[in-house]
């Protein structure tokens, strides 16, 4: 399951419990 955590001015998405991946809209 993915899980979205709201950031300030980025998004980070928790997949699968494993890795997090930050996505930072520059």
């Amino acid at each position: 399951m993915i899980s979205l955590i709201g950031a300030f001015s980025f998004s980070c998405f928790r997949i699968e419990n494993m890795y997090l991946a930050c996505f930072f809209p520059n």
